[in-house]
This record gives structure tokens, sequence and C-alpha cells, in this order.
């Protein structure tokens, strides 16, 4: 140590903790993350059960107590509707009669109809009649209301929604679960001769909501029905969370369950339970309900064409149909994508008996190749079963199911049939915007930040209304990155060309869909549109993407971008974050010449990568310095910048106090806590602080930095490298003590 002029005695020791990088990146991802749309349409089919028979016989009554649908149209991409029935009479012409836009509640009220005529005298051979499209609306019930016709009897009623679009954005498919049935048990009961359903998730994609979903009817008033989602078993044990719905009196009630895909298990085979609190309960019908969505488009579906869809029982040893007709359709199944067919079974026999079941084209009065399935199980413990996969015809086709048993005096119990329809490699929305980018204000994770997200559309054929912004993990996913929140009514700014346009926004699992809400304020083809998101609340650490899709006034999708970011928690001080950005802090010895101009330009004290300890200071200036380098590949350079935790302290109340802002040193006059920046090989100082090398600046303190270098493009090979030289000068009247604090280095690379 030097001995100081008055004896006096000062050691200062600064500690650098701790290095921050953070990262912006706004980059426009190419074309190959995701399979653009085809030109042509995409064609599937879904269906909506509405009534299953109370026995193999049919129904010769109609009504809501007879069963009531959901028509969602908000959840079907470019849809058309019709209105399909099994049914027959016993001479001359029948009609049946479909009311929709029935009401948006459990029960039905008012509504459209469309009419199925021309249903013909063809008991017991029963066939398949097709209504022409009617028009639905928002979310409402829809049921079979009247039939006419000498001795009509319907078998099965449902809706087939007909989807054709270049991308499949949404979409409903049921699986039905449940027939007609009624009980007086107080406790929840197997029913007999229901389908199963098994839960498999990799059949879907994009946003996936499940529901179950049930209508029920009472004997009584006050006496009140519930049904209940099972573990597939001998006895009613295990439930599943949140799948039990219920309703009270004697009016026929559609009831449906909150989302329950975060309670099912892989694998698992599930079933229909039912009690009533007294009297009779009865259920009409029940069904597993699976919503998807994304903007990108979904690339996986799997639908159910139902067949029979109440129990078929026989004993015989020849194989005999069912009567339980249905079209298939193949021009319901096109387009760009991959499609693969099944027959899909829930079956039991007698013990002892072997029961078989097949699917038969009636129109070429074969069986179909592949669809034979056989089991043993028994009525106690049936199962669920799928074929190979199948080649379908490739012409409209009746199809039907036929059942035998190994052994003549065992019965087999087919409660239900159906095709199962596996969608795959669907395409998605063609990559057209440019210039994506999201900022945030604050790239810690799980920080409340602000995030702008910045594109220009492209598409020429219509103005953009509504944006979505799907915030995922992968750049053509759905999957929310784990984390993220906002509110569900964000208050988003967008700005077209700079100007403010009205919107209004809505969050839910990761999508944020903003509506323009003026038709005179939309946006053009070329526009640069920034949106700006306040109070987001930052996934975990890691990457993460947001995939940009507009449409215009005629929903049609037109544009498609993905840009992404990523959150990184506090790393050591030398460190490699990726091989993009590399920022290193050394030592320098004492008696370097750092090119500082001002009282001294030479260093007093030396320094290490982590510590700065000037030692006993004499009255007068003394200095320190470190060499900092940045090495990056960011196209909008980088910013160094530093702050302190504190003043420097001896713990006992005293400080050095920081200098004035841009302060030239003098020494022997100038007292205080600074600092200067000056060039070591090819650095970017910022200037404008440090006046060519002249001024000292005192370092802010926690919540504010001083830029110390900045540069606005690629940094060189070996990168920029600057001396950060710490400044001291102490009058003959400061506190003799070990005085100390942190400084802190922030860097932001910019890609």
């Amino acid at each position: 140590m030097i001995s100081m002029l008055l004896s006096k005695r000062i050691k200062i020791a600064i500690v650098i903790i701790l290095l921050i990088a953070e990262f912006i990146y706004p980059i426009a991802l190419p074309s190959t993350v995701k399979k653009a749309a085809a030109a042509t349409n995409t064609t599937v089919e879904q269906q909506i059960n509405i009534i299953t028979a109370s026995s193999p016989g049919g129904l010769s009554t109609a009504g809501a107590a007879d069963g009531i649908a959901l028509i969602d149209t908000t959840n079907y991409t470019n849809a058309t509707y019709y209105f399909d029935v099994n049914a027959c009479v016993t001479s001359g012409t029948g009609t049946v009669v479909l009311t929709y836009n029935a009401g948006t509640g459990s029960t039905v009220s008012g509504g459209s109809t469309v009419t199925v005529s021309g249903v013909g005298p063809t008991c017991y051979t029963y066939q398949q009649y097709r209504s022409g499209t009617f028009t639905p609306t928002g979310i409402q019930n829809a049921y079979v209301s009247s039939m006419t016709g000498t001795n009509i009897i319907i078998r099965s009623a449902r809706i087939i929604i007909v989807q054709s679009a270049p991308v499949i954005t949404n979409t409903v498919t049921e699986f039905a679960i449940g027939t007609y049935q009624s009980i007086t048990n107080t406790n929840d009961v197997v029913l007999g001769s229901v389908p199963l359903w098994t839960y498999n998730p990799a059949k879907f994609d994009g946003n996936v909501s499940i529901y179950f979903e049930a209508d029920m009817t009472n004997s009584n008033a006050a006496s009140t029905t519930t049904a209940t989602l099972y573990v597939n078993a001998a006895s009613c044990t295990t439930s599943v969370t949140g799948a039990s719905v219920n309703m009270t009196g004697t009016t026929a009630t559609r009831a449906r369950s909150s989302n329950i895909a975060a309670n099912l298990t892989i694998g698992t085979v599930y079933r229909l339970c039912l009690r009533t609190s007294a009297n009779t309960g009865s259920i009409q019908n029940a069904s597993i309900v699976i919503q998807q969505s994304s903007p990108l488009g979904l690339t996986k579906i799997e639908f159910q064409s139902l067949s029979v869809n109440i129990v078929c029982f026989l004993q015989t040893t020849t194989y005999t149909l069912c009567d339980y007709p249905f079209l298939f359709t193949p021009s319901d199944w096109t387009g760009d994508g991959t499609f693969t067919y099944y027959f899909g079974v829930s079956m039991s026999t007698d013990s002892g008996g072997t029961a078989e079941v097949e699917l038969y084209n009636q129109t070429a009065s074969a069986v179909l190749t592949g669809s034979q399935i056989t089991t043993t199980l028994s009525t106690t413990n049936p199962g669920t079963f799928v074929s190979g996969s199948l080649t379908m015809p490739t012409t409209t086709t009746t199809f039907d199911t036929q059942i035998a048993n190994t052994t003549g005096a065992k019965y087999t119990y087919l409660e239900d049939s159906w095709i199962v329809i596996d969608a795959t490699n669907l395409p998605q929305n063609t990559v057209t915007a440019t210039n994506a980018s999201i900022t945030l204000s604050n790239s810690n994770p799980s920080a409340v930040t602000t995030d702008v997200i910045a594109f220009t559309p492209a598409d020429t054929t219509d103005n953009v209304q509504t944006i979505f912004l799907q915030y995922a993990t992968t750049a053509n996913g759905t999957t929310m990155p784990i984390g993220l929140s906002m509110s569900g009514t964000p208050t988003v700014t967008v700005n077209n060309n700079g100007t403010s346009l009205p919107n209004t926004a809505t969050y839910a699992s990761g999508l944020v869909t903003i509506v323009l809400t003026s038709a005179t304020a939309l946006i053009a083809t070329g526009s640069a549109v920034s949106i700006s998101i306040p109070s987001v609340t930052s996934p975990n650490a890691g990457s993460f993407y947001v995939q940009i899709i507009t449409q215009g006034t005629s929903v049609k999708d037109l544009d498609y971008a993905v840009t992404a970011a990523e959150t990184l928690t506090n790393v050591t001080l030398q460190l490699n974050v990726d091989p993009y950005l590399l920022f290193t802090v050394q030592g320098v010895a004492s008696g370097t010449a750092t090119g500082t101009t001002g009282a001294m330009n030479t260093t007093t004290a030396t320094t290490t990568t982590s510590n700065i300890i000037f030692g006993g200071l004499n009255v007068g200036t003394n200095t320190a310095s470190q060499l900092i380098t940045t090495i990056s590949n960011g196209s909008k350079g980088y910013t160094v910048t530093l702050q302190e935790n504190q003043a420097l302290s001896d713990g006992f109340s005293h400080t050095i106090a920081n200098i004035s802002a841009n302060t030239t040193w003098s020494n022997g006059s100038t007292t205080g806590f600074g600092v200067n920046v000056t060039n070591a090989t090819s650095g970017d100082t910022n200037t404008g602080s440090f006046s060519g090398n002249t001024k000292y600046q005192p370092i802010p303190v926690n919540a504010t930095t001083l830029t110390l270098a900045t540069t606005s493009g690629v940094t060189a090979v070996n990168g920029d490298s600057e001396y950060a030289n710490f400044q001291i000068g102490i009058a003959v009247t400061t506190v003799d003590g070990n005085y100390a604090n942190n400084l802190n280095y922030v860097v932001l690379a910019k890609f």
C-alpha cells in the first residue's frame, strides 16, 4: 500500500458478480417449418349423433326426449350441413323433420326446420336418407321434432357436416358412448350394451378441448339423473374428474361438462355409468366431444362415421346383417393429406363363444377385405377393437355391419360399430408475411413484459381484419409454453404504418385473437404492422415461438409467418450463451496505459475478471481498469451497460459518492467514483456519454444502467474490446475504512 499524506488508509474492493445476457430475435422462419396449403380444398366429414333407439326395433315417436344435439357453427371451417336418417315405413312414404337453431340453453326452444322426404317401405331392410343442405347459425340445439308415415320407425338420426377449405382450422369430432336406457339405481351403475371409447391424443393436434355430454330425463320433476364417465370395468369404480353431468325434472336436457382433457389417461378405455336420485332416470344419448382449433391449420384429426348405434345381438353361426346401413362418400375425404381407414367396434359374447363382426359392402354385395374382428370377451367385460387399415371403395357405397358367433348356442353382442378415418399430414397456411419479429421489454424467465410483434402482410386478395397470434413451443405447433399467461381480454395496441387501429382482443391457451372493429380501419398489403401486448408473463426459461396468421373480411386465411424469442436465466460472468454471443471480462495490470484522457491515463491498481482491488489509497486520483470484449453476429448489433448495487460503502453509513454526470476529471480536486470507456482494439464506445474519452460518468444504482458500448451491426471476428476505466478521488476528510460494492455488466444482443 502507498501511505497517504495524512497517514489515512482507505481500502477499496469492488466485486464483479453478474452478467446478464438478453436476446431479441426478430426472425422470419422459412416455410420449411410447415406444410403449405394446397391450391385445392381439403374435404372432411363430421357427424353429430342425435338419436339412439331404445331397442333394435327403432323409435316410432319424435321429440327432444329422444335426443338433443348441439351444433356449434363457430367450430367448423367452411361447413355444409345435412340431416341424415335411417328409417322406414310399412307403406307409402314418410317424412322426418329436424328442428335446428332451437335455442342455446340446455333445453330446446323455437327453431327452424329441414325435412327428409321420401322415406320408403323398406322395413325391415332399412335405408339411409339425407336432406338437402340447411344453414344453422351460432351455437344452438337441434332435435328430431316430428315424423310422418305409416308405422314409421327411425333407427338413427344424425347431422352430417362436410367441411371443405384449403386449410381446416376448426373442427369438432363426436364419439358416441351412450344409448337409450332407463335405470332406478341410486348409485352409479354400469349400463349394458353401450359403446366404449379409448383415449389416444396422438390422433389430434392444435388446441384440443375434450368434453363429456349426455341427454337425460327423469320420470319425476324433483328427481335428478346423473351421467358420469368411468374407466371401463365390470363396475363403476374409477370416475374421471370433472366428467359428471346431471339434470333435474322431466324436461329433456342436454348437459355438457367442462374441459376434461387434462384428466384423461392415454390408452385407457372409458364407459358410461348412470344413476338417479329417485324414481326412474333415463339417458337418450351420450358422447365424447373433441374440439380442435389452430389458426395455422390442423394436421391431424380422427373422424368417426357411425353405423350401429344401438346393440345388435344375434345367436347364429351364419353372418347376418344388423340392418344399420350407412353411406360412405369418398368425395367427403379428399384433398392434400393422408386418409387412413379402419373398422371399429365395441363388442362381447356369451361366455364360451367367439363373437365375429365384419363390414359388408351392400352396393357390391361383398365383405370389405380386412374388416373382420373377433373376440372371446364376455358381456361382463366388453372391449373396443379396431381392424387393420382398409382399402375403401372410390365411389359412394352403402355399408352395413354383420355379425355371427362360432358357437351356435352363444350370442354375439355388438354395442357399436363405425368407420374410423385418421387424417394426417393435412395442409397448413402458406408463409407469406415478411419482416416478422418479436421484442420483449424484459426477457427474464417468468417476468412481466410487454411483447411487441411486428410483420408486413403480403397477400393482395383482401384487407386484414383478424389477426391470430399463436404462442407455442415449436414453430408449427400449438402447445402453449409453460409459464406463459396474460389477461383473457388483453388491451392490445395495433399500429398500421404508425396509426392506431380500434380492436377487440381475447386470449386463451396461448392464442391471442385480435379483431379490428372498424370497417374503414383495416390493414392493407405491405403495411408495417406492430402489435403491442402489455402485462404478459413470459414463459419459463427457453425458446418459444409466435405464429402470426391473418384473415380477411371474408374470413379467408391470408398471411402466415413465424417469429421466435428466448428467455434466459442469469449466468456466470464469462459465458458462451450460444454460438451467437460471447462476452468476456479480463483483468488489467497496474501500470497499463488505457488511453484515458483525464487526470491519469495509467492504471494504479491490478484487477481480475471478478474483482477490482484498489487497496490502500492516498488522497488524490486512483485508477483501475478491466478489458471487456463482445463477439456477436447479431445483424442489429449489441449494447453493453453497467450498474451498481450501491454507492461505495464501509458498512457503517460512510460512503464515497459517485461523481456528477459528464465530469472532466481534475487530479487533486475531483472526488468521488466514476467510469470512463476507451477503445482497446476495434471497440465501439458510447461516445455520446464519454465525449471522445474526456468525460467520466457516475454508475447508476440497480434500476437504471449506463451504456458503455454499443454497435448497430456484426462485430469483428475477434470481437469489439473496450477498457472500462474506474477512477476514484478521495479527500483528506474521507473517513478511513474498507469500502466495497458490486457492479453488474448487462449485455443486450439483437438479432
